[in-house]
């Protein structure tokens, strides 16, 4: 299993939902919740003993996992276990959690309370979570799951009071082909800028608005669909496109023009450009393009600067194949047919649009 969604108590999908990978969305039940900038939050003192590892004090250990200490210190896991620590939270307190997922093989690594679960992760790297945490309150875990090996480090956990904390709401326009346009389940929605409910996964008062439509390209994006987003108002614009675009033997320079166009239309607006996904159902050398164009699309956001690259996902969508050695082929059980991807999948291509949008407008953490 690549991917698991997480949630935390008394929150459930789609309905004021929360998913939450490093600085993703969290929820709280039965109130609003939309992006914050993180102006005006206050963060506290980290809570976490021996976070570094450079001692073992403090630290209840279950078998599965050791503590080295050597500099730097961590925590290794060999199987499904975890870490306890004793710490009092502060009843439906948020916190924020940093810390670092190092030497990584295999399986999902996460921190919890004992009745708040944080999200997922299936890789290596330093993540940024955000977790309200409920009764009870008493103690905090570093858990591995789905035969997790691997190491972690530098843990820390800082209480945030949203004191005068912007409110931002957001209106996103998904813009592409269709797998953009694939919600839940694939062709389950139309073709017009109606509201969606993000994936069934966006709180009810955030709107994702269907610009996609199937079968189309770039050129599509740039003469249709980005110009009816535009004259509706708004602001927020992701594109995922492109396949269509090598499938009909489209060029590269075919679609620098379309983007190039795109960016005279752009004023105001925030854009970003999500990479494609793998192809089971491309050749070889179709994924070659896709993987360059995915180069290209970086390169170009840099260069134009109102635009940000949305990266692939591929290390968690895609699987290797033989006869490239790279990850060209879509993760079996996401696979629909070759092209699309499954709710599962969904959920993932979703949480790297999420990450982007809660890296351009902050981190967002409830109700101020």
């Amino acid at each position: 299993m690549k991917w698991l969604i997480s949630f935390l108590l008394l929150v459930a999908l789609p309905a004021y939902a929360q998913f939450s990978r490093s600085g993703a969305m969290v929820g709280a039940a039965n109130s609003r919740v939309s992006f914050y900038t993180e102006e005006g939050a206050t963060v506290g003192a980290d809570v976490v003993v021996n976070g570094d590892f450079a001692a073992t004090n403090s630290w209840i250990i279950a078998a599965g996992v050791t503590i080295d200490t050597n500099s730097p210190g961590k925590a290794v896991w060999t199987g499904n276990a975890n870490l306890r620590q004793n710490y009092t939270f502060t009843d439906n307190d948020w916190y924020e959690v940093v810390w670092t997922i190092s030497d990584y093989s295999s399986g999902a690594f996460y921190i919890s309370g004992w009745s708040s679960l944080g999200p997922y992760h299936y890789a290596a790297g330093t993540y940024r979570d955000i977790i309200r945490f409920i009764p009870p309150l008493t103690s905090f875990f570093v858990k591995g799951a789905d035969t997790s090996i691997g190491s972690v480090s530098s843990v820390q956990i800082r209480p945030i009071t949203p004191t005068n904390i912007l409110w931002r709401p957001l209106q996103v326009a998904i813009v592409g082909d269709s797998i953009a346009d694939h919600q839940v389940t694939y062709g389950a929605i139309d073709h017009n800028a109606t509201s969606k409910n993000g994936f069934g996964l966006s709180p009810a008062n955030i709107a994702y608005l269907d610009y996609a439509l199937g079968s189309t390209t770039v050129e599509w994006a740039e003469t249709n669909s980005i110009p009816r987003a535009i004259a509706d108002g708004k602001q927020t614009i992701i594109i995922h496109s492109g396949v269509n675009d090598i499938q009909l033997s489209r060029t590269w320079p075919d679609v620098v023009s379309n983007l190039n166009n795109i960016a005279t239309l752009i004023t105001t607006q925030d854009v970003f450009i999500s990479q494609m996904i793998p192809w089971t159902s491309g050749s070889d050398a179709q994924n070659l393009t896709r993987r360059t164009w995915n180069t290209n699309f970086s390169d170009w956001c840099a260069t134009n600067t109102q635009f940000t690259l949305i990266p692939d996902a591929a290390s968690e969508l895609g699987t290797n194949r033989a006869s490239t050695g790279e990850l060209d082929d879509i993760y079996g059980p996401y696979n629909v047919d070759g092209i699309h991807i499954d709710t599962g999948g969904t959920y993932v291509l979703w949480q790297s649009w999420l990450d982007a949008l809660t890296n351009k407008y902050g981190i967002p953490i409830g109700e101020p």
